[in-house]
């Protein structure tokens, strides 16, 4: 009927009285449904290794604070090697702030929350410096336990020197500079112009 079917043929030798070869016995098995759920899951393999390569940089963190695996992504931003990281513990490697605390993501993922983030700067090793916006969720296994945590680096260097920028204009212009909210007709927030200008403290406008 033209169908493709896979077969798995073993063979065992058959012996005369004399021990010398006489033929062969063979077992015939269907494999064609193995062989296709074993296609459909390199399938799927190849598929996952490529979106885990172009998605933005990310690594997983294993319970026991190991790094075990690292993105092409990764290693193109932080410039770095995959044997360099791969099983070396991270507080070792990102030494940040919420290391060895209880602000640490792996022990907020494991003790509940589906999702947790901090900001962090870093020097590159070619001497640039980045921020970076950490956001760490569940890694599972096939029974749903949490094994631990894939984190995502996202370039927030940007946003932060446009944000920094305006605060500086915001603390150092003469002009008086506020926000306000329409609905209560009240500020919320004003800049040092305010005191110098009108003499009154921030505190005193926004209450």
């Amino acid at each position: 009927d033209d169908s493709m079917t896979y077969l798995s043929i073993n063979a065992s030798p058959l012996f005369d009285k004399n021990q010398k070869f006489n033929g062969m016995v063979a077992t015939i098995k269907d494999i064609t449904e193995y062989h296709l759920t074993q296609q459909e899951l390199k399938r799927k393999i190849i598929e996952i290794n490529q979106l885990f390569n172009i998605s933005i940089p990310l690594c997983l963190i294993s319970r026991d604070f190991e790094i075990t695996r690292i993105n092409a992504s990764f290693c193109r931003t932080f410039q770095v090697k995959k044997e360099d990281l791969i099983g070396r513990k991270c507080f070792k490697i990102w030494n940040a702030p919420i290391c060895k605390t209880d602000e640490c993501m792996l022990k907020s993922i494991l003790a509940g929350k589906e999702a947790d983030f901090y900001e962090v700067r870093r020097e590159l090793p070619d001497k640039t410096k980045k921020d970076f916006l950490v956001e760490a969720r569940p890694f599972r296994d096939e029974s749903g336990n949490i094994i631990g945590i894939v984190e995502t680096f996202s370039d927030i260097t940007k946003e932060k020197q446009s944000t920094e920028q305006i605060e500086t204009i915001w603390n150092v212009s003469h002009d008086l500079l506020c926000m306000a909210d329409y609905h209560t007709t009240t500020f919320t927030k004003v800049n040092p112009a305010f005191k110098n200008v009108l003499g009154y403290d921030e505190a005193c406008l926004l209450y």
